[in-house]
């Protein structure tokens, strides 16, 4: 690894969980932390280098990553939002045709492809589906499914040089 965060813990936390991570064209690690039962979650930005991280003040969940124009995106429940650079009010949301939002990719044009989390049918998880959103979009340009996808959890972009 070339840097290593430590996450601080408070007294008598119960849980901790590390829920998003997503990491901007400048180096800086966003770190979405979940604490259960003794709260608050924290969304923290690391400055390249630095291991002590700063709150935000955004709203801690699932990060997908950024456009090459340096929106965040942020997933939620059962949307995605789109944060401007720099901005800490959701600019754009996104929730037609999502219902159980999991760990997305963005695209550096802004594609996202999201998984749908919520495949189960008497406790039993289902064919689930990945939906494609084109850049600056709101609705779905496409939907994959396929029986291999059995409650999608995540979706990664890989490039090549």
């Amino acid at each position: 690894p070339t840097r290593s965060v430590v996450i601080p813990l408070l007294k008598n936390n119960l849980l901790l969980s590390v829920i998003g991570l997503a990491i901007d064209a400048s180096d800086n690690i966003f770190l979405s932390t979940s604490r259960y039962a003794v709260g608050p979650g924290l969304m923290q930005k690391y400055a390249p280098g630095s291991t002590t991280g700063v709150n935000t003040g955004l709203t801690p969940d699932i990060e997908g990553g950024f456009d090459s124009a340096g929106n965040m995106y942020v997933g939620f429940s059962n949307s995605v939002c789109v944060y401007a650079p720099g901005g800490t009010h959701c600019a754009r949301r996104i929730t037609k045709g999502l219902s159980s939002v999991t760990p997305f990719a963005v695209a550096p044009d802004g594609t996202l492809f999201v998984p749908d989390g919520s495949h189960y049918s008497n406790g039993e998880p289902q064919n689930g589906d990945v939906t494609e959103f084109a850049p600056g979009g709101s609705s779905p340009v496409a939907k994959f499914s396929s029986s291999s996808f059995v409650d999608p959890e995540g979706a990664a972009l890989g490039f090549l040089p």
